[in-house]
């Protein structure tokens, strides 16, 4: 090649690099994702984080592609249209917010219709985020970002063998591409007490300023939500994007344009095979495709033509099983309208989506959108509360139980049983029980309305303060200044409220009665463990589970996450990710669909303990030396959580352990 040439190529080249129409960011693509309401593991904030990003998308000139509650074939299908549209764009941008799970390096979201139960099952249920990063990558675009608010603590994991909380990091990405996490690899971030989690509030605030490059939008994002966790959740960000873009106001971006340059290397496609690549995208079909494979055998693109084609094969679809429960009896099942009888029921239905209710006079009709799949097997356990828009105002989740006789206390062979727990037959009525221990917001929506002040706060008993660990290593006492606002360890609003003694729960009974016009108190001993048990007769409410490897799905007790603050303790040999209290519904229900009948907090009866079991444990006193607790807490060995183990204390005492729940006569 002659020196002239040579200064020709060089030329067209650095023109390309530095051409203003391959520069500009005008052209604006983003997909988001919101999932929400998965059957196992619901989240609050997804779907209401994703319209909220989208809106503010749409006004900083993004077109949107919005799926909430998306489906795996919702979730592909997405993915595959915003693929196609970023061929025409040079900023792309993807959004997701919901439940993610990493596995062997690799990060996958999971769909609303996904039913994992083995962590092999990932590939063949759940979206591998690579398939974005994909996308992007044949693209060429000019600048990727990439937003994963998918980092939440997820149960889904925790029969998994990699047992890895969190999201992995990415390091194969497209060059230009900033990548985003609401957390920092393999931690966990907050859903939200609002109606968005801190991430996303903190990253549209961040978008909406004026002239601001986009890595110094996203250390924005970061100050604000350590600000608002108070620095238990650190956003982190990587990225390779070598020029500057804004999302709002008069800054020019500057990004690279990709250089469209021919190659000697097989990975990079010619020329002529993107143009005729760029054809079957613009009009996909089973016969562009195959085309395809026809021109270029060894392609680049040959895998995804593959993949594509085998989605035109037609399918038999196989019926799937549905089974549906409820926690009533005489209810009324319909599907699409359709009349289908009484709970229980096993049905046999054609794929589709249907809309299931059950309903039952007097109760609030449960509701639910149920995906059956071909050769599916699923059960939907619903759960109908009593009406009453009152209860609701309050945030009050009550579930029936129907009356009915039990084994109350344990057997002698009870592996740590105590001599106080010797068993007897029990009857108990019907009574309505509150789902989950009362919160945090619920008791400061009391105080602010009635002004009552508890005994922590008025150091009743000649005990100051609240019974806490004062240094936070084990050092348990008495300590002025703590109450039910501040237990020495941090808490929000929908954790169990804390250092509330017998006496404050009482109160809070009382207030609440008169302000529904219902009939509120604590559970009798017998009520609290006849509800505890959900029917079962073994030690815990999932089993007996002898070597304790269930009890981080359904109990916070004391397990590894505990072992690391306090050394000396012994525990369970898993992990729930909760030192002290978890938030309410963190770990599965028992048959009545209750939370937290096991660990958490130590809850207060209206019984006075006899440890002989005299008869007081079916009845309420309102004066007794000491009054019975139930249920253990986050604080507790494993064989503290039992169902039938019992603890007792005066009516005074207050300790950042002690909560209670509520029985609703009906």
């Amino acid at each position: 090649m002659t020196a002239i040439k040579q200064l020709t190529l060089i030329s067209l080249i650095l023109s390309l690099l530095i051409s203003p129409a391959l520069m500009a960011s005008s052209n604006r693509v983003a997909l988001v994702i919101g999932n929400s309401s998965y059957s196992d593991a619901p989240l609050k904030n997804p779907v209401n984080d994703a319209r909220l990003v989208a809106k503010n998308l749409k006004r900083l000139g993004f077109k949107v592609i919005l799926r909430t509650n998306a489906s795996q074939q919702g979730m592909a299908d997405a993915i595959g249209d915003f693929g196609q549209q970023l061929e025409q764009g040079s900023v792309g941008l993807f959004f997701y917010a919901g439940h993610g799970i990493q596995s062997r390096g690799n990060n996958y979201l999971i769909p609303v219709d996904s039913k994992l139960k083995r962590e092999a099952q990932l590939k063949y249920n759940a979206i591998d985020a690579g398939q974005v990063l994909e996308e992007m990558r044949l693209a060429g675009n000019g600048l990727n970002i990439v937003i994963l608010d998918a980092c939440r603590n997820n149960p889904l994991t925790r029969s998994f063998r990699s047992g890895k909380r969190g999201l992995a990091r990415i390091d194969d990405m497209p060059r230009g591409t900033l990548l985003a996490y609401s957390t920092s690899p393999g931690d966990v971030a907050a859903d939200g007490d609002g109606q968005n989690s801190p991430y996303t509030l903190a990253l549209i605030d961040a978008m909406r300023q004026k002239d601001q490059p986009l890595e110094l939008v996203f250390k924005e994002v970061t100050k604000r939500v350590q600000r608002s966790t108070r620095g238990e959740q650190l956003p982190w960000m990587t990225s390779s994007v070598t020029g500057d873009f804004y999302f709002s106001g008069e800054g020019q971006s500057d990004l690279p344009a990709p250089i469209q340059i021919a190659s000697a290397d097989p990975d990079v496609a010619s020329k002529d095979e993107r143009e005729f690549w760029a054809e079957v995208k613009s009009d996909p079909s089973k016969e562009m495709y195959e085309a395809y494979l026809a021109e270029y055998p060894d392609g680049r693109y040959v895998r995804i033509a593959q993949i594509k084609i085998k989605k035109y094969q037609p399918k038999a679809d196989k019926p799937g099983h549905l089974t549906i429960r409820s926690n009533v009896s005489n209810d009324a099942v319909t599907l699409n309208g359709k009349n289908y009888g009484s709970t229980r029921l096993d049905l046999t239905l054609s794929a589709g989506e249907y809309e299931l209710v059950i309903s039952k006079s007097g109760y609030e009709d449960y509701t639910e959108t149920v995906h059956i799949s071909s050769g599916s097997n699923q059960t939907i356990r619903g759960h109908l509360s009593r009406e009453g828009g009152d209860l609701l105002a309050y945030g009050i989740d009550m579930v029936s139980i129907p009356g009915g006789r039990f084994q109350m206390g344990s057997p002698g062979g009870e592996k740590k049983r105590d001599d106080d727990e010797s068993q007897h037959r029990v009857r108990v009525s019907t009574f309505n029980l509150m789902t989950h221990e009362v919160t945090k917001g619920q008791f400061r929506t009391f105080i602010n309305d009635s002004g009552y002040r508890t005994d922590a706060q008025k150091n009743t008993g000649g005990k100051k303060g609240c019974y806490v660990d004062k240094t936070g290593s084990g050092d348990w006492g008495y300590a002025s200044g703590y109450d039910w606002q501040d237990p020495n360890y941090s808490q929000n609003d929908n954790h169990p409220v804390v250092c509330v003694s017998w006496n404050d729960a009482t109160a809070y009974a009382k207030w609440l009665s008169q302000k529904t016009g219902k009939h509120f108190r604590l559970p009798t001993e017998a009520e609290w463990e006849y509800a505890a048990r959900g029917g079962k007769s073994s030690a815990f409410y999932w089993g007996n589970d002898n070597n304790y490897t269930q009890l981080c799905r359904y109990a916070n007790g004391g397990d590894k996450s505990a072992k690391r603050k306090y050394s000396g303790w012994t525990v369970a040999a898993c992990d729930d990710g909760y030192v002290y209290t978890a938030p309410k519904k963190s770990f599965k229900p028992n048959a009545y669909g209750l939370y937290d009948m096991s660990g958490n907090v130590w809850e207060w009866t209206c019984s006075s303990y006899s440890k002989s079991y005299d008869g007081s444990e079916k009845r309420c006193s309102s004066s007794a030396d000491v009054f019975s607790l139930r249920g253990g807490s986050w604080n507790d060995e494993p064989d503290r959580v039992r169902s039938a183990n019992r603890n007792w204390l005066n009516a005074f005492r207050r300790d950042a352990r002690f909560g209670f729940r509520l029985v609703q006569v009906p």
